[in-house]
């Protein structure tokens, strides 16, 4: 992926697309249930998403997953969903880069990977073993799913950002 996503830049600017949550909050998916849950019980709404901004002109999408690690779901008693959240929200980006697949290219599909929405230790309860744990149990089933490439994105906390990359690195 990373060579075909340099000869593509070589080539021209690519655009990626926007908040896909946002979407579905606007569509009525949100309140009380969590955006990732969409990909498994609103499919059909986040393929429709995706497939809005591939139209739009978006050359990479992200897959809808961006909260869907195991502390996340937990408030949502999903814990036990992480790879079926996370698979099934790859395949649905995947599915619909290929659907709408302009004569050329395909969009990149990159595995949204966001904070663990918890404190890392000293100051919470996350080890730095458990947070590796924790990313790399997120990003093995977005792989699995179909995503070219994992994003970590939108962390505030740089420790936190390192842990993740070191966990995901090994799969690139």
């Amino acid at each position: 992926m990373a060579a075909d996503l340099i000869d593509r830049l070589e080539r021209r600017v690519l655009i990626g697309d926007g908040a896909v949550g946002t979407l579905l909050g606007e569509r009525g998916v949100g309140f009380g249930h969590p955006y990732a849950r969409a990909n498994l019980s609103h499919p059909g709404m986040v393929t429709e998403i995706h497939e809005e901004y591939l139209r739009a002109g978006a050359d990479i999408i992200e897959t809808n997953t961006f909260a869907a690690n195991r502390f996340k779901l937990e408030t949502h008693d999903l814990e036990d969903r992480v790879r079926d959240v996370n698979t099934r929200g790859a395949s649905l980006a995947l599915g619909a880069a290929e659907n709408t697949a302009r004569t050329g290219d395909r969009a990149l599909v990159l595995g949204a990977i966001g904070p663990l929405g918890r404190p890392l230790a000293p100051v919470g309860p996350v080890s730095p073993e458990e947070a590796r744990f924790v990313f790399l149990e997120q990003a093995e089933a977005l792989i699995e799913g179909g995503a070219d490439a994992i994003l970590l994105e939108t962390f505030t906390d740089l420790v936190e950002l390192r842990l993740a990359y070191e966990a995901v690195e090994p799969l690139g």
